[in-house]
């Protein structure tokens, strides 16, 4: 339950909070969907810097996780479709740390890893008004994501505590999506300025199974995919057939 993974005072202020009040009566999950939409403006535990108010999204978290959401309820937050709710990155965003507090630790990364390849970025600051400036804190989804994976708190607060196995089975696989996070925003940059993922081409791509480790291997672009304009496909020189691989996962010479 919430009291019991969240940081006490953050917890108690926000069951104290009159915002979260009205919420308690508030028992079907598409009322708070659309609560996210119409008051959700950032992710921080915190109204602002100066007052320990809680935030509109961390008194509708609480009270989602209250309701402990179903498996069905939890995929319609993360799946939140940007072209008919211009909100949906903050109900995407509500969606991961629900469960970073929620989730059983052995899923956690299965949960979060369908993150790691969305660029799109939101505001995640309190705004504060310094003479005509305003500062906004942008921030990618999938660095979000990767974050509340690799940090035990949250702009200060404690999250809950990841078992040191699976902690550093976390870090190993964030080392590699961080890296073909990294390749993938260099190789679609190169792809515009030198069109240099045309068929034919020579590569090394990273080659995944179920049975194997993850290996670069030699190979050729055979096609690009006509559903995911960063999908390849792959004839490897020591495999048969051809193999789908993400362009963050593609190697190409200079």
């Amino acid at each position: 339950s919430a009291s019991t993974v969240m940081n006490p005072i953050l917890y108690r202020n926000v069951i104290s909070n009159e915002y979260f009040r009205s919420l308690e009566s508030m028992t079907e999950f598409d009322d708070l969907y659309e609560e996210i939409n119409t008051n959700v403006t950032h992710v921080l535990p915190w109204q602002s810097e100066a007052t320990r108010a809680p935030s509109s999204a961390f008194c509708i978290l609480v009270r989602l996780m209250q309701l402990n959401l179903t498996y069905e309820q939890m995929k319609s937050l993360l799946q939140s479709d940007e072209d008919s709710d211009p909100s949906a990155i903050y109900c995407k965003a509500i969606g991961l740390l629900y469960l970073r507090y929620m989730a059983i630790p052995s899923t956690l990364y299965q949960w979060v890893e369908i993150f790691f390849r969305d660029d799109e970025e939101f505001s995640n600051n309190v705004m504060v008004q310094k003479a005509e400036i305003m500062n906004v804190e942008r921030v990618r989804l999938n660095e979000f994501a990767m974050g509340l994976l690799s940090s035990p708190t949250y702009h200060g607060t404690q999250l809950p505590r990841i078992p040191v196995l699976i902690e550093k089975k976390h870090e190993i696989l964030l080392k590699i999506a961080r890296d073909q996070m990294h390749r993938r925003r260099q190789n679609v940059i190169r792809r515009e300025e030198e069109d240099c993922f045309e068929n034919g081409r020579k590569v090394l791509a990273l080659y995944v199974d179920a049975n194997t480790e993850p290996a670069w291997f030699n190979g050729t672009i055979a096609s690009r995919d006509q559903s995911d304009p960063d999908g390849y496909w792959i004839k490897f020189n020591d495999y048969d057939g051809e193999i789908l691989v993400n362009i963050g996962d593609i190697s190409v010479s200079k």
